[in-house]
């Protein structure tokens, strides 16, 4: 499936951005959220708080706590993404057919998805890498396998 956008996507985007750099920018305001939106939490990794969904648009706040307890993934749709604090180390991970073995699972919690990780013939090697901090964002098709990990890490939403 391709993924199309154009710049009246960014400019959404960027109007998100803005509000929400607003918004976080207000004392107690982590208060407000918890108390009014729904949220579920990763024990010790991260808290993801569900701010907006509708119109093919789901707009979430992800708290994280420590992302060196994350593992390469995907999504299951595409997404913009938008650093509000913080920082963390952001890699693209390129799979490669050839040589080594590797494992994918899938971690969501619909039990009906859920399996044993599935091993699969090819190695995995990064692509790039940047640090991604305040202010920073990412255009990312869902089919692109990536992680985040510690780097000079400050806690990040």
């Amino acid at each position: 499936v391709a993924v199309r956008c154009d710049r009246g996507d960014r400019m959404y985007v960027t109007k998100i951005h803005e509000a929400l750099l607003d918004f976080v920018s207000r004392p107690l305001w982590t208060l407000a959220v918890l108390a009014s939106c729904p949220a579920d939490e990763q024990p010790g990794f991260r808290k993801r708080l569900h701010l907006y969904r509708g119109g093919g648009v789901d707009i979430r706040l992800h708290l994280f706590k420590d992302p060196s307890e994350t593992h390469i993934h995907t999504h299951k749709s595409s997404s913009w993404s938008v650093c509000l604090a913080g920082e963390y180390w952001h890699q693209i991970i390129n799979p490669c057919t050839e040589g080594g073995l590797h494992y994918e699972s899938n971690l969501t919690k619909d039990p009906s998805l859920s399996a044993e990780p599935v091993e699969v013939k090819g190695s995995l090697s990064i692509a790039f890498g940047h640090i991604y901090k305040k202010g920073d964002s990412w255009f990312m098709d869902a089919h692109t396998a990536h992680i985040v990990e510690k780097g000079a890490f400050t806690n990040s939403v």
